[in-house]
């Protein structure tokens, strides 16, 4: 099958304790994002050969989407921060 999970490929991203392997899942994902044919609310499930959407939109599982900001302490820290001001 040539299809993914947004969600998944982030999730996935974020596993990496390196950020040039982080970016190297991620630059496709933002590319993606901008060139994607199918102008609907978010997909996360989408054809990667022709980068249009098999099925979902505007799901909750695209909060996943912020694991990163979850992960990495020092990001979620500045983040908490901001938000008790």
């Amino acid at each position: 099958a040539d299809y993914t999970k947004l969600d998944w490929e982030l999730w996935t991203a974020t596993l990496s304790q390196n950020p040039d392997q982080f970016n190297a899942f991620m630059t496709p994902i933002f590319k993606w994002l901008n060139e994607t044919p199918s102008r609907v609310p978010l997909t996360d499930w989408y054809d990667t050969k022709n980068g249009k959407q098999i099925g979902f939109q505007a799901r909750s599982v695209v909060g996943g989407l912020y694991i990163k900001a979850l992960a990495d302490q020092q990001l979620a820290k500045k983040w908490r921060d901001r938000v008790s001001r």
